[in-house]
This record gives C-alpha cells, sequence and structure tokens, in this order.
C-alpha cells in the first residue's frame, strides 16, 4: 500500500517566498517506493531530489531545478519546469496533468515514459528529446519548441486512448518497423496516421509522420473520384528502408461529398480509401480499402489500406490523404454504418440505412432495438433499407434518444437469391 505525504511549504532560507518549497544545495529529499509527496507550492530545487522506482512526486506549483533532480518513478506536473541543473528521467515517468498551458524546459531530455493527460497544451524544450519505453497520448496537447525534435526509439511504443482528441502538434520521428502509431495535427487539425505492419530494416528505418492542413489540392488517378484538399499525413524516410507497409487513418473533418476534383466515373456507390502521392499536389491512387469502422462514410472514420506501399530512399516523402473511390467488387458488397445523427447537416447521414452491390431486393428484412429490446424500426426490402432508412423515429411515432441501439439483417446476393446472410451489429443514434 503506498504511504502519501502533503507538502504545504518548506522554508529553508529567507531566498523563498513563505508558500515556496525551497531545498537548499546540501539538502537531500529521497522518495521511497511506493511513497507518494504531494508539494501544493511551487519548488526551487539547489539540492538533490531522488524519486526512487515505484515512488511519486506530484508537483501542483512550478518547479525550477538547480541541482540535481533524479527520477526514476513518477514525476506528475501540474505546472511548468525551469531546469538548469541536472535532471534524468531515463528510468521513470513524466506525466503532465495542468489545466494550463505548461513548459518544460531541459537541455537533453532521455524520457522513460511520458504521458499526456491535461486540458490544453504543453511544450517540451531540449536539444534533444527521445522516449525510449513509452509515449502515451491521453487529453491534450503535446508540441516542442523550434529546434527541437520529438524522437521515439525503436524500443518505445506510441499510445493513443480510444476517442482521445489528443495529439502531437508537429512532426514524430520514430525508429524501427512493426506496428507505430502517430496521432499527429496541425493547428487545432488533428488524425492519426498508422502502420498496421510495417517491414524492413528494422532498427535503423527512421521516419518523420506529420500532418499539414492547408488547401492544397491534388489531382485525383483514374481509380479515384476525388481526394481530400484539407488533411494530408506527410511520411518522410530519413534513413533505412520500407519494404511493405498496410497503413490506417483515423481521419476527422472532412467532407467527402465536396471534393471538387472528381473524375468522370461511372459509379453507383463510392467508398473512401487511402489515397497516396509523390508530392502533396500530385496524383493521388488508391491504396484500396481493407476496412472502415466508427464512420459516417463522410466525415470522419478509420480507414485502411489493402494495398501496401514501399519505401528504399532517404529522403523520399509520401502524401497520404482521405480519397473517395467507385466500388466495382463484381461480387457485390454491403456496407452497415455505426453511427448517424437526425440532425446532421447533409441529409443523407441523418438516417440510418444500408448500402450494397447486388443486394437482392428480396428477401431481405431488417429490425432494429432499443436497449428495451423493443422494436424501433423494420423494412422487408432492401429499397426501403438503402434509399430510406430509420430516421430515429419508433414505430410508435416518437423520437428515440440517443444512445446504442441493435441491428438485425438478412440478406442475399442477386446471383445468389437462395443463400440467406445475416449480420448483427450496433449504432449510435446522435441527437
Amino acid at each position: 500500500m503506498k504511504r502519501s505525504l502533503v507538502i504545504a511549504s518548506l522554508l529553508s532560507t529567507s531566498v523563498a517566498m513563505a508558500q515556496d518549497m525551497y531545498l537548499q544545495s546540501n539538502a537531500e529529499m529521497t522518495i521511497a517506493p511506493n511513497a507518494i509527496v504531494t508539494s501544493g507550492t511551487n519548488l526551487y530545487n539547489e539540492g538533490r531530489v531522488d524519486v526512487n522506482s515505484e515512488g511519486s512526486f506530484v508537483a501542483l506549483g512550478n518547479i525550477t531545478n538547480l541541482g540535481f533532480f533524479i527520477n526514476n518513478g513518477s514525476l506528475e506536473l501540474f505546472k511548468n519546469w525551469v531546469n538548469a541543473g541536472t535532471f534524468n528521467t531515463t528510468e521513470g515517468e513524466l506525466i503532465f496533468s495542468g489545466s494550463e498551458f505548461q513548459q518544460f524546459a531541459n537541455t537533453y531530455l532521455p524520457i522513460s515514459k511520458l504521458t499526456i493527460s491535461k486540458l490544453g497544451n504543453v511544450q517540451l524544450s531540449a536539444d534533444s528529446i527521445k522516449i525510449t519505453d513509452e509515449l502515451n497520448f491521453e487529453e491534450g496537447v503535446l508540441s516542442v519548441s523550434d529546434g527541437s525534435r520529438l524522437i521515439v526509439e525503436s524500443s518505445a511504443e506510441i499510445n493513443h486512448a480510444s476517442g482521445s482528441e489528443s495529439y502531437f502538434d508537429g512532426a514524430i520521428v520514430s525508429r524501427g518497423t512493426g506496428y507505430r502509431i502517430f496521432p499527429v495535427g496541425d493547428g487545432g487539425y488533428y488524425g492519426t496516421f498508422s502502420f498496421l505492419e510495417m517491414q524492413g530494416t528494422g532498427r535503423s528505418t527512421e521516419l518523420e509522420v506529420s500532418m499539414i492542413h492547408e488547401p492544397a489540392t491534388g489531382a485525383p488517378g483514374e481509380d479515384l473520384v476525388g481526394v481530400s484538399d484539407q488533411n494530408r499525413w506527410k511520411v518522410q524516410l530519413n534513413q533505412g528502408a520500407v519494404d511493405h507497409a498496410i497503413m490506417q487513418i483515423d481521419f476527422t473533418a472532412e467532407d467527402l461529398e465536396q471534393f471538387n476534383n472528381e473524375n468522370n466515373i461511372r459509379r453507383k456507390y463510392d467508398s473512401p480509401v487511402i489515397a497516396v502521392a509523390d508530392s502533396i499536389q500530385g496524383v493521388y491512387h488508391s491504396l484500396g480499402i481493407e476496412s472502415i469502422f466508427d464512420t459516417d462514410s463522410i466525415t470522419f472514420g478509420i480507414i485502411s489500406s489493402s494495398e501496401s506501399i514501399a519505401m528504399q530512399e532517404s529522403g523520399q516523402s509520401k502524401y497520404f490523404g482521405v480519397g473517395l473511390a467507385p466500388t466495382i467488387d463484381p461480387k457485390g458488397e454491403i456496407y452497415f454504418p455505426n453511427v448517424f445523427a437526425p440532425g446532421a447537416s447533409d441529409e443523407r447521414n441523418q438516417s440510418y440505412r444500408v448500402f450494397g452491390e447486388l443486394i437482392a431486393n428480396s428477401p431481405f428484412q431488417i429490425k432494429i432495438y432499443n436497449r428495451f429490446s423493443i422494436l424501433v424500426y423494420e423494412a422487408d426490402t432492401f429499397e426501403e433499407a438503402n434509399q430510406i432508412g430509420w430516421n430515429g423515429i419508433n414505430k410508435a411515432g416518437k423520437e428515440e434518444e440517443t444512445g446504442v441501439f441493435y441491428v438485425f439483417v438478412q440478406y442475399a446476393y442477386q446471383y445468389e437469391p437462395e443463400i440467406i446472410r445475416e449480420y448483427s451489429g450496433s449504432i449510435l443514434l446522435k441527437r
């Protein structure tokens, strides 16, 4: 069981104000394993602070370190840090939890674990910032000062809390291959770019990933209807090689139906895909779609590619965006959204509809139930489910509230109507 100590103030000389905590040059403070020390004041350290493994120091005020500060446990900061002494957190975790803008200044900054769990922004300033174990984005925005680079070593993981709007404002330099995730943004716009799998030259592979939010029209290739002219992800190979990579993009704030660079492709349905080009205003080509979920198919979603890319030359860059491609699977396909909003500005998002190609109009049946297992909608033709769908009003004529509903579908393809297929899942209604 952890022991907890709260320090309101510690006055050792007349140099510090009464509300501040001051450690003289010959003073030491050691936080033992399983102990928690919370300081409610500013800390001026000219002595030595040791946070042992599994110990915790929570600083609610500013820290000015002029002596030695060794963190092998957990250091949680709610305000700013200024360092003119020696700071070492190569074995510990550094947590930012404040509600205001926070700055952390240090000359050399290798960090074992860094966690961003705050309201607002935090800026790191150092000649070199390296993450050796974990970089955790829970809440808040992380950035670095001009001239600094955030480097995630091959032994480190980047974690992003599900549904979080936390991100890094700038370019993340990542070393190594395998699964790599990059929650990146640009001036308030953000989106997560991931390599679901990446093969190359191992630890010697170094990539720099950033998001660019600016009007930059690219040309859709012959396999695309259009491509986003707002949000792009830049991936630059600094060293090593990428032989094979499958990507995933978590996109937001798009409007796929307002692309003004459409090709005249004959099609019945469109699908969001990951698109790639060699320059931001170059010709983009589809990397296909392996899966898409948490999406309204128009403005947000998480999409993964079915085709891979390779990068072999140092300095080479590729630009990724959300494209729109015609669905051309000759075997037919069906798609079930998992969210809709009756109050959406686009009327096509105002009802829950089933989309597909080569789906038999009959036999077909769809039933939607609320959390009380009450039937709120049903249809027995694909045409009705596809063209009209459920608008959020139940069979009694009343609006259902925001919440999770459950859908059950039986359907068949036109070329084999005798084979009945089934689907069940959940959908979110947003008011």
